[in-house]
This record gives C-alpha cells, sequence and structure tokens, in this order.
C-alpha cells in the first residue's frame, strides 16, 4: 500500500457583507413576529375564529331541496 492521500475539498466562496446583514435581519424578523403571534396566541387567543354556526338549518327550500 501507497502514501495515504490528502483529499482537498473547495469550500463555499465566502458570503459577502450585504448578504450576511440580509440574512441576518430577516433572520431576526421572522424570530421576533414568531414571538409576537406566539404571545397573541397564548394571551388573547388571537386570531379568533367565528362561533361555529348553532342556529336552526333550512330542511328545503320552495324552488327544491339545494
Amino acid at each position: 500500500m501507497g502514501e495515504p492521500v490528502a483529499v482537498h475539498q473547495a469550500g463555499p466562496d465566502p458570503v459577502s457583507t450585504a448578504s450576511r446583514v440580509i440574512g441576518h435581519v430577516s433572520t431576526g424578523t421572522l424570530v421576533v413576529l414568531w414571538a409576537v403571534v406566539l404571545a397573541l396566541r397564548l394571551s388573547i387567543g388571537w386570531p379568533r375564529f367565528p362561533v361555529p354556526y348553532s342556529g336552526r338549518r333550512r330542511r328545503g327550500t320552495e324552488r327544491g331541496d339545494l
């Protein structure tokens, strides 16, 4: 057997500063939005969904059943 072969893989190119800032800002915004929605859901139950209809349902109409 011969000498071990070293494998060199090219890494990704360094990310520009602008892309890095945009990534941090968007991630931070999503985390803050998630925290606000969770706080609203736990405190006031937002978004509120309408109460299901519990009245009488029509059995039929004069024009025929729908």
